[in-house]
């Protein structure tokens, strides 16, 4: 499709013969990697963080932290294609754009681009959202770091393309054919209603039957910490997670419940990612 949308970093500083010892006075440089999502209706950016495991407190916990290369000969192109790999990706061309905020803008195309894969928290890298990382701070039990929160709520520009609103995350869970199905094709209406959830309620799999209502706190494949309500019925094998913008205001009204949505029509959806409950 074609789309005439601006991305509000375009500032870049083109002196690309710049050593990495020379930017910022440091040995090391920081990436942010970013897809235009432009194969549909309303286009909106992703970004690419890596999944890796840090020390913390004398614990080890899973963190998004940013890309980065410590070497001024590395190729950032054959690095940035090889985490594509890792998760899927084969046809990817990089293109790197210019420092901008002391960091390096890089754009990613290819034809199967943060949408549709399967991640989990053992996954190396991730495409995300903006709004998960400023509004949600996490995915799953992944958090980011705050050194990426705060430059993006203090930059919020990085996250925007000019005219274009930006998506929320939604989840959904079902059997492993159904979310395989739902990674492709988009999510399904179960009683004439799409039924979407705010957090990435990780159930185990198997048979579940009736209402979740109340306080769960403690670890089931990460810390929950919160109230659950909604009903969920049937096998849950899997869940997908959605980039999801509102529902048209002509549309009938949403019927909302603690966490979560029940609605009869979207503006747009589009399956971002895919995992199996373990």
């Amino acid at each position: 499709m074609n789309y005439n949308y601006k991305y509000l970093i375009e500032s870049f500083d083109k002196a690309m013969d710049k050593t990495i010892n020379e930017v910022n006075g440091t040995d090391e440089i920081q990436i942010i990697a970013f897809v235009i999502t432009d194969n549909v209706e309303i286009p909106f950016l992703q970004f690419l963080f890596i999944n890796e495991m840090k020390n913390e407190k004398e614990n080890k916990k899973r963190r998004f932290s940013f890309l980065h290369v410590q070497n001024s000969n590395k190729n950032i192109s054959l690095y940035i294609q090889s985490l594509l790999q890792s998760i899927g990706i084969n046809d990817a061309t990089i293109h790197i754009k210019g420092f901008n905020h002391g960091y390096l803008f890089v754009q990613i195309k290819a034809s199967i681009c943060g949408c549709g894969l399967y991640l989990d928290n053992q996954s190396p890298v991730w495409f995300v959202l903006a709004t998960e990382i400023i509004n949600h701070k996490k995915i799953m039990d992944i958090e980011f770091d705050n050194d990426i929160i705060q430059l993006f709520i203090s930059n919020p520009q990085i996250a925007i393309l000019e005219t274009y609103s930006l998506p929320d995350v939604v989840y959904n869970h079902g059997t492993i054919n159904e979310v395989k199905y739902n990674s492709v094709l988009g999510p399904n209406k179960k009683d004439d209603y799409y039924t979407f959830y705010y957090l990435p309620i990780p159930i185990p799999s198997g048979i579940v039957e009736g209402t979740i209502e109340g306080t769960i706190e403690g670890t089931i494949e990460g810390t929950i910490e919160g109230t659950i309500e909604g009903t969920i019925e049937g096998t849950i094998e899997g869940t997908n997670r959605y980039a999801f913008f509102e529902y048209e205001h002509d549309y009938m009204s949403p019927n909302h419940f603690k966490n979560g949505i029940k609605i009869k029509h979207y503006k747009q959806i589009v399956p971002l990612s895919w995992c199996k409950n373990v």
